[in-house]
């Protein structure tokens, strides 16, 4: 599990992400992610009731918050990440499951270095 410094928990913390932040669709994920300015990294999960019960919904948190930790995130750029569990995920290996997290992190990644150019070659941050 990630540590507390790690995580995302307040509801506002959410809803900012949510309405700030950019998006990138996977397979198995969705993740919204927003530029800090300073701080560690924080993720913040969350999995529809549609995809099980607790019990299933807590272990798919689990195993997204390991992913997390094992592709090394954690000591990735300040930003506040959303990842939502799409209804394909539960099913999936946990390779699988970092495979799409990887993906999506480098997607966002892509999109930030080609936001961070406008066309006049001025500097600007991702939402």
């Amino acid at each position: 599990m990630l540590g507390k410094e790690f995580r995302l928990r307040r509801r506002g913390d959410f809803k900012r992400v949510y309405a700030q932040g950019s998006s990138v669709v996977t397979q198995w994920l969705v993740i919204y992610a927003l530029l800090r300015n300073e701080g560690s990294p924080r993720f913040g999960f969350s999995i529809s009731k549609r995809l099980g019960k607790a019990v299933v919904r807590n272990r798919l948190k689990r195993r997204l918050s390991e992913a997390v930790k094992s592709i090394g995130a954690t000591s990735g750029p300040p930003r506040d990440y959303v990842i939502i569990a799409r209804s394909g995920v539960k099913d999936r290996a946990f390779s699988d499951i970092c495979y799409a997290v990887r993906n999506g992190f480098s997607r966002i990644e892509k999109r930030a270095k080609t936001a961070s150019r406008n066309e006049d070659g001025s500097e600007s941050t991702l939402r």
